[in-house]
């Protein structure tokens, strides 16, 4: 059952009826067990895609994964592997599996992230949501330009958010430890 809603953006429309046919492609989506990552998911399989599915739960990633199977996508097109954007030393262990792995990348979605969470450091020291949202990404892109350049036509395509535009800056969160930095 393939899905099929149409953009619009100024005179452009687009659907995913325009993706061409992905058989012999293979995509990694971070966040894939839900909401935009998982729709992604399901639309790059059902053109033919082999999908990494990297989560940070992998019960709710084969939850995932199951739900896209009943709908007819076959199992072998889906992966399911862990990955917490917030801890770089997980980012550095899927990077790896997926070198061991894979032969070649054609798609990273940097699609994971986290937003409104209260205040907590990674295990580097980084604030939480600049370390799942903008490092962690920023480092599995780095460590998979191997692949990447090996891939067929291929792409990064990171996804963001709006409620930036919401945020109130303070100097307090900026600090290598959450304490405001002395002027």
């Amino acid at each position: 059952m393939r899905t099929s809603a149409a953009t619009s953006v100024g005179p452009y429309t687009w659907s995913s009826q325009q993706i061409p046919d992905l058989a012999g492609r293979t995509a990694v989506v971070t966040g894939a067990s839900s909401s935009l990552g998982l729709q992604v998911t399901q639309t790059l399989a059902e053109h033919g895609a082999t999908v990494v599915m990297a989560v940070r739960n992998t019960d709710k990633g084969e939850a995932a994964r199951q739900r896209l199977t009943g709908l007819g996508i076959g199992p072998n097109q889906l992966q399911v592997l862990r990955l917490d954007l917030m801890d770089l030393s997980s980012v550095r262990l899927l990077a790896q599996q997926l070198s061991d792995q894979l032969p070649a990348l054609d798609l990273l979605i940097a699609n994971g992230g986290i937003s409104s969470q209260p205040h907590q450091l990674s295990a580097q020291g980084l604030e939480s949501q600049v370390a799942t949202n903008h490092v962690g990404h920023f480092a599995l892109t780095g460590l998979l330009l191997g692949l990447l350049e090996a891939g067929h036509d291929p792409r990064v395509v990171t996804v963001a958010s709006a409620l930036y535009r919401r945020a109130r800056l303070d100097g307090w969160c900026l600090s290598p430890r959450g304490a405001a930095s002395a002027s």
